[in-house]
């Protein structure tokens, strides 16, 4: 499969609301990740880590960048 489009923290977490589907639990038990866990993510308390998004079909990956001087 072909690399898809780079996504921000604020697509990741939209993507992972839409897969909880209103039931966080489900979807935590399902894949075997704290719900506390997965709550914390959904509302910006923690970084999604390797977890959550193998089991959203995501490859974590970090950029750097030379800031404006």
């Amino acid at each position: 499969m072909p690399a898809g489009p780079w996504m921000d923290i604020f697509a990741v977490e939209k993507m992972l609301r839409r897969m909880v589907e209103g039931n966080q639990a489900a979807w935590a038990k399902r894949n075997k990740i704290s719900l506390g866990y997965v709550n914390d993510v959904l509302n910006g308390r923690r970084l999604p880590g390797d977890k959550i998004t193998q089991a959203m079909g995501l490859e974590k990956a970090l950029l750097w960048r030379v800031p404006n001087k």
